[in-house]
């Protein structure tokens, strides 16, 4: 029985979950990597390059896939009167959760409509500041993307505000969008996975050289990462999980010149590819994931606060995962009226 769908294009996403590297990179608690032969959790995994849907996927069960394949899964469970997918992720406003002392920076989440409304950043509340001077500029260009999800036409980007509202114009009124400040001199990004209160797994990400460039190396490319930002990476993304009072996610942690660090975005665990991670990292990491996914009817009884697992796990409604409406609608109706049942490969 397949326990854990991956649904992924990418060889190397593929690799990095049924082959990590044994030399990895060395756990934060001084223990050695995984040996070669050591026992790995007999978790079977299928894979499935998301051209098509599954129609023997279930509510509940363990799958990794981008966004955009389970908002087109879930609507084709719909059609046929299945339970969809119901998935743990941060909450939409998470920004406004971490607040400054975490993210470092000012960040605000809004809907498009209101954006559209905006006759400056200032006034909004994002401060108009040249990221290379102390005086406030007006032309300044923040980073603004979906706050959860991402839609090719709307890619993460420094925008004025007229650039803002242009790309703006054709989105959903109620697509909420992310708009913060730019972090100058930001050396290393990391990656850390959080589950139940502990950092299960973490990893370098990518190098920035020099700072504050978007030229950067990733941990694929053989970028070099300093291990003492290890577990100053891993406390804070307890800490910020702990404050948005998630079970599970991944957390972009980065530093600055003067090795402080800052959260750049918590992630929903079940779509955030595995980096280099050991063996043992790994296979928590397939467990937390199957973690994600709730085995809830649709028709069970909800509450303001939230609903309750088949085994009595409670689940704040803020922590399910939304698709943002601009997602919906490109991505809804892909699988509506597709015939293919599946064509999955297990490992």
């Amino acid at each position: 029985m397949t326990d854990c769908t991956i649904v992924c294009q990418q060889d190397w996403i593929w690799d990095a979950f049924t082959a990590p590297s044994d030399a990895g990179m060395t756990p934060s608690n001084g223990a050695p990597a995984e040996p070669s032969g050591a026992m790995r959790n007999p978790r079977k995994l299928r894979r499935s390059l998301g051209l098509w849907p599954i129609d023997d996927l279930r509510n509940g069960d363990a799958l990794w896939a981008p966004p955009a394949f389970l908002i087109a899964q879930n609507a084709r469970m719909r059609s046929r009167g299945l339970d969809p997918m119901l998935m743990l992720a941060p909450p939409q406003r998470w920004p406004g959760i971490l607040g400054m002392s975490l993210m470092g920076r000012t960040a605000i989440t809004a809907r498009a409509s209101t954006i559209l409304q905006w006759k400056s950043y200032r006034e909004a509340g994002i401060p108009e500041r040249d990221p290379h001077r102390d005086s406030v500029n007006a032309g300044a260009r923040p980073w603004s993307q979906l706050a959860n999800g991402r839609v090719d036409t709307f890619p993460a980007a420094q925008r004025s505000l007229e650039d803002l509202q242009s790309a703006l114009a054709q989105a959903p009124a109620d697509s909420l969008i992310l708009v913060s400040e730019h972090v100058a001199d930001i050396t290393e990004e990391w990656m850390v996975a959080v589950h139940d209160g502990h950092a299960i797994a973490s990893s370098g990400y990518c190098v920035h050289d020099p700072s504050d460039s978007r030229s950067v190396l990733s941990v694929f490319d053989g970028a070099r990462f300093a291990n003492e930002h290890r577990m100053p990476a891993e406390e804070l993304a307890v800490r910020a999980a702990s404050r948005m009072t998630v079970r599970s996610t991944v957390l972009n942690i980065a530093f600055r010149m003067d090795s402080s660090a800052l959260v750049l975005e918590a992630l929903p665990m079940w779509c955030t590819p595995p980096y280099a991670y050991t063996r043992s990292q790994t296979d928590q990491l397939l467990m937390s994931i199957s973690g994600c996914s709730l085995r809830v009817p649709a028709s069970a009884a909800r509450s303001a606060h939230g609903l309750v697992t088949h085994d009595n796990l409670p689940v704040e409604e803020s922590h399910l995962y939304r698709p943002d409406p601009w997602m919906e609608e490109r991505f809804g109706a892909r699988f509506i009226h597709e015939s293919h049942h599946g064509g999955n490969s297990p490992e």
